[in-house]
């Protein structure tokens, strides 16, 4: 008997370590999930830091850089942005491994890559910064580096370490990850306005991570949005979602 429960806890100690040994060796390909390329002949692109930027007219003196989500093909926005904001250049970034982008996604080339494009874009009198899901986390970080005019987070983060401890709360993931998107940490450095917009019924990142994000910020700075019908990955469906933007960009 003793030694058929010594047999059982060793299974569970080796399929606990086993699982543990996957989600540490193959994090990367759990959290990011590329995009093919695509070719659309009614838009442009430039290379920044070797990146697939599309662009839209880059002559205007306010501009919006966007910084999509996980799997998202930021290009089937282009043509709504274009039509909210006709008075501003727009930027739609493909990340490394992205919609043609060459090269492996990781934070810190997220990050670095996010203030080359601040810095290489053509001169403009105001930048706003739109990031969705997994993009909030590069904007957050790049509100709190360079000079934002406004700052909007779709569906945001507190960090990927407290989501993913969510998910995993038997492995001490703060420990395991390699990429942990602390937009908590940065926050308090962000001088801009914020619009925070939050999915009611999102069951990707829980919309307590986002007013935990919130609470971060300098008093007086965030709006929150909430869509009340909209979920993680359908929101731009919502009209309210397109309403809150412009309203706030304008």
């Amino acid at each position: 008997m003793k030694s058929t429960v010594i047999a059982g806890i060793t299974l569970i100690l080796l399929i606990y370590l086993g699982f543990g040994l996957c989600l540490y060796v193959f994090q990367r390909s759990f959290l990011y999930h590329p995009t093919p390329a695509v070719t659309n002949d009614h838009y442009t692109t430039i290379a920044i830091n070797g990146l697939k930027i599309w662009q839209i007219r880059p002559n205007q003196p306010q501009a919006l850089i966007y910084f999509g989500g996980n799997a998202e093909d930021v290009e089937h926005n282009l043509n709504d942005y274009e039509d909210m904001f006709p008075d501003h250049a727009l930027y739609f970034v493909n990340y490394r491994g992205f919609g043609g982008s060459p090269g492996k996604p990781s934070e810190t080339m997220l990050f670095e890559d996010a203030l080359a494009i601040y810095d290489q874009l053509p001169d403009h009198e105001s930048i706003a910064v739109v990031g969705r899901s997994l993009g909030s986390g590069v904007a957050t970080y790049l509100a709190a580096q360079r000079n934002v005019d406004k700052l909007v987070l779709v569906t945001p983060y507190d960090s990927i370490t407290r989501v993913a401890q969510n998910m995993y709360p038997l492995y001490p993931v703060n420990l395991l990850l390699k990429d942990k998107f602390e937009s908590i940490k940065y926050a308090a450095h962000i001088n801009s306005e914020v619009l925070i917009i939050i999915a009611a019924l999102d069951k990707v990142i829980p919309p307590s991570h986002a007013y935990r994000l919130a609470e971060a910020f300098p008093d007086g700075k965030v709006q929150i949005a909430l869509i009340e019908g909209g979920d993680h990955n359908g929101i731009h469906n919502d009209s309210a979602y397109r309403e809150r933007i412009m309203s706030f960009l304008r």
